[in-house]
């Protein structure tokens, strides 16, 4: 699937969910989703909980996010709401993001590979607020 493809799953109207960027078709925004994957959900819970969701939603989700954070560096001042979002996080927060959309990516790449370490996350966490 093309990057084009997958950014034409995420879609922003004022009148859904305060114009927030979200699945379409869904209610589901793509910081809702990011967080649970950042809380330690994998792809396949959330794919359980939440009926209609496809794993290439979580794909865009994260292609969405990547290129959020891309713009953040937007000397123009142009980026769009979700990047001022990813902006607003503090370093240590970025870092955590950048690295559960990294895990988040490999798994969804490689479904058969091992998972990360249990509890890996919530010790990354520990180590960056620290």
């Amino acid at each position: 699937m093309t990057d084009q493809s997958l950014l034409e799953r995420i879609t922003a109207q004022a009148e859904i969910v305060d114009g927030k960027s979200v699945v379409r078709g869904t209610r589901l925004t793509v910081p809702f989703l990011l967080g649970l994957l950042v809380h330690g959900a994998t792809v396949d819970e959330i794919l359980e909980e939440y009926e209609g969701l496809t794993r290439e939603d979580i794909q865009a989700c994260l292609l969405f996010a990547s290129r959020s954070l891309e713009q953040t560096n937007d000397p123009e001042g142009e980026a769009d709401a979700d990047a001022r979002f990813w902006a607003r996080m503090s370093p240590a927060d970025r870092v955590l993001a950048a690295w559960a959309l990294s895990q988040e990516m490999h798994a969804l790449a490689h479904p058969d590979a091992p998972p990360a370490e249990p509890g890996l996350s919530r010790s990354i966490v520990r180590v960056i607020r620290n």
